[in-house]
């Protein structure tokens, strides 16, 4: 709807199509297509969920949700300092002098901005109407890749719109600001947070492992002829997973969706005993 606007304002506006708005419109299409009738979301409503498709409960938790990781993502996390570090380099991208600088990036950025709520609103609205569960976990990291990509697009919008509104070439960082970036970044990777966690799981070997076992789980489970499988459990999880696996037990949720995607009657795991 949002989108829709923008197209009609900037059609008004400069008396042409943006082929830019146009692609991007139907990139957004495409996915929301994807997410809406992916398989899995069919067998996410035949599961007892006791919020499901209740329109006041998924707008309402989804608009705070995207609120609460907003803040939680801007201001707790080392984003604003990684940003201002990054600005020579966003000068660089948002040349206003070069054709693809002033073309693509040259939007409102009242507009570009809207694009981050937007967008992370959908994704969570989509979770909650289908599961009446809140994004969690894995699922959640989709949505913060998404901010990452539209803040980063924002903040070369907003240099652009102001060199060309005020002229200037670049916009320079003073020192103080520079090092102080540095510094909050360096104290913030030396506490315990889930940047640290990944890099240092990535360098030991720990996700790589983990991507092993379960490579060797689905081919073991697609290679078997056998209607019920047994299999075993996943021993090495990285911690900034959020691993909800199967049980033993075949009617647990998840078991039952591991079954259906699979094509098998039943999968469980192994007796731990």
């Amino acid at each position: 709807m949002i989108l829709s606007i923008i197209l009609i304002h900037n059609f008004y506006k400069e008396r042409k199509i943006s082929k830019e708005l146009v692609l991007f419109g139907v990139i957004f299409v495409i996915s929301f297509s994807i997410a809406i009738l992916s398989s899995g979301n069919n067998l996410r409503a035949s599961a007892s969920f006791p919020n499901d498709h209740n329109f006041y409960y998924s707008v309402v938790n989804s608009f705070t949700l995207v609120f609460k990781k907003l803040l939680q993502w801007i201001f707790l996390s080392p984003l604003l300092p990684i940003t201002i570090i990054l600005i020579p380099l966003f000068n660089k991208i948002s040349d206003s002098n070069t054709e693809s600088g002033s073309r693509l990036f040259r939007i409102k950025p009242i507009y570009s901005l809207l694009l981050i709520p937007v967008f992370l609103f959908v994704q969570n609205f989509i979770v909650t109407w289908n599961t009446g569960t809140l994004h969690y976990g894995r699922t959640l990291n989709i949505s913060y890749l998404t901010f990452l990509i539209l803040w980063f697009y924002n903040v070369i919008v907003v240099l652009n719109f102001f060199k060309l509104k005020y002229k200037k070439e670049n916009f320079r960082i003073p020192m103080i600001l520079n090092l102080s970036s540095y510094i909050l970044i360096i104290l913030f990777l030396y506490l315990s947070n889930n940047i640290k966690i990944a890099y240092s799981e990535v360098i030991s070997g720990e996700a790589k492992r983990y991507n092993q076992e379960m490579n060797d789980r689905y081919e073991t489970i697609r290679n078997s002829n056998d209607e019920n499988i047994k299999i075993d459990k996943i021993e090495n999880v990285p911690q900034v997973f959020f691993l909800y696996d199967i049980s033993e037990d075949p009617n647990n949720i998840y078991n039952i969706w591991y079954k259906e995607f699979f094509g098998k009657e039943s999968i469980v795991l192994k007796n731990s005993e």
